[in-house]
């Protein structure tokens, strides 16, 4: 199964990220993809959801439909309460910011992920591709 490359093609424009940019730092690159495409991730990404979702981990909160940052916020100060009702307790807080750390995929890795959680090898292929 093959993409075709009009559909992975995008167009890049450029958006200002405050009122009045004076260098290339003060515009964010949006990619404006292909409706079809679009149409089809969208297809594909509640399928794969339903193949999945047994295997996510329940404490992953990016990515999921209905769930945000609220939730996370919460999960971690009711934690926190919990343990600090214990006489003498404490509770330390480390916070990460991995805004960019994920951003390169390795395409191989993926597909072999895929695979172990299920998901059909065409539509691996496909995403792979």
């Amino acid at each position: 199964m093959v993409v075709p490359d009009r559909w992975k093609t995008s167009c890049l424009v450029p958006v200002p990220k405050k009122k009045h940019p004076s260098t290339h730092s003060d515009y964010r690159p949006v990619a404006l993809t292909s409706h079809v495409m679009k149409s089809l991730e969208r297809l594909v990404l509640r399928h794969l959801r339903t193949v999945v979702g047994p295997s996510l981990n329940p404490l992953k909160f990016v990515y999921q439909p209905q769930i945000g940052v609220e939730d996370a916020i919460i999960f971690l100060l009711h934690r926190a309460y919990t343990h600090l009702e214990e006489a003498g307790s404490t509770v330390r807080g480390m916070f990460f910011d991995f805004s960019s750390a994920f951003n390169p995929v390795q395409p191989a890795l993926l597909n072999k992920k895929l695979l172990d959680m299920q998901v059909d090898a065409p539509l691996a292929a496909w995403i792979h591709n």
